[in-house]
């Protein structure tokens, strides 16, 4: 009888190929991380706000600029009234139209309107603003005339040097019988008090915007980014030996959402250090059985070669439990090689 079974190669069915490490956390050259970014972000976010209120406060500015030229208008529109005879000085024409910044003003009183205080030459009137209060109006004619206050105030960034405007309406502090005020004037004077104006408002938003900026940093970094990048720093120094129980992040305490975050991490974290120890003993287990089986098939091997010698032999006894022991090697063979192939 011959040998029915060959051995098989020692293989190692439950080594595994070298595990790839993870990669390095790396930041790109333009990456100024999480804290860079929040911080550009805060201060684009304040600096946007200051925009949307300087836009409405120059509008307003421009509005109380122009009401005061009526103001001071009608203060020198009484002193020339007060002239005796009606007629103004040349002098005191120039005096009370340079203290009002204006070049011309008009009263404008039951329907009739009186020349005050002309110009010395004849105006050529490029705009005109109406300052009347509206009685009665709705909702939408406030947002309308808004946006055109809006509208005309950043006009005047932009217009031409030497612009003549006549602004008319009532004065803040008209009495009862209020009489409305016209004026001519020159833009300039009124475009130089707005620059100083956005030149204030724009100092005044860069320091609140800095100061802003600073505690919703200061504030974000100690509530968040530090946390977050706690834990990605974790993370990254985890995966590089995942077995290492020191390096398992400790939980803060916190009971926010990132203190859920740190411990649930904590117990994946833990989890996984158990499965791969797990799979080391199953891994070392597997080899320690492979080695044994391919030992013991080749110690059945020898064995069957024996019995099929006894098979030889005439004598009954042996006839009789010759073919027993073979079976039971045949049997005890295959399993060692079902087991070899389980294990690849």
């Amino acid at each position: 009888m011959q040998l029915r079974h060959k051995a098989q190669p020692e293989t190692n069915a439950d080594e595994d190929p070298q595990p790839s490490r993870p990669r390095a956390w790396h930041r790109g050259a333009f990456d100024f991380g999480l804290p860079g970014k929040l911080l550009l972000l805060t201060l684009l976010f304040v600096m946007l706000a200051e925009v949307l209120i300087f836009v409405p406060s120059i509008a307003s500015f421009r509005i109380n600029w122009l009401q005061d030229r009526l103001t001071a208008a009608r203060i020198a529109a009484f002193a020339a009234e007060a002239a005796e005879g009606g007629r103004v000085p040349e002098r005191l024409r120039a005096e009370l139209t340079a203290t009002a910044q204006v070049s011309a003003i008009a009263i404008k009183s039951q329907n009739i309107r009186r020349l005050i205080l002309p110009a010395d030459r004849p105006i050529a009137v490029d705009a005109s603003f109406d300052l009347m209060p509206m009685e009665d109006e709705s909702s939408w004619e406030l947002l309308t005339k808004r946006f055109g206050q809006i509208r005309d105030a950043l006009y005047v960034f932009i217009a031409p040097e030497g612009r003549m405007i006549r602004a008319y309406g009532v004065p803040p502090t008209a009495s009862a019988t209020p009489a409305a005020v016209e004026v001519i004037l020159q833009e300039d004077a009124l475009r130089q008090s707005m620059l100083r104006q956005a030149l204030n408002i724009l100092i005044l938003s860069i320091i609140i915007s800095l100061i802003a900026a600073a505690l919703v940093y200061l504030t974000l970094i100690r509530v968040l980014v530090r946390p977050m990048t706690r834990l990605a720093a974790n993370m990254v120094h985890f995966g590089e030996n995942p077995e290492d129980p020191e390096r398992r992040i400790t939980p803060s305490g916190r009971t926010d959402e990132i203190g859920v975050a740190e411990h649930e991490l904590a117990s994946m974290q833990e989890q996984l250090r158990q499965a791969l120890q797990q799979k080391n003993r199953l891994a070392e287990l597997g080899l320690a059985v492979s080695k044994i089986n391919h030992d013991m098939r080749n110690m059945l091997a020898s064995a069957q070669m024996m019995s099929d010698r006894l098979g030889s032999i005439e004598e009954p006894t042996v006839q009789r439990f010759a073919p027993k022991l073979i079976a039971s090697l045949d049997r005890a063979i295959n399993f060692c090689n079902d087991t070899l192939r389980f294990g690849r």
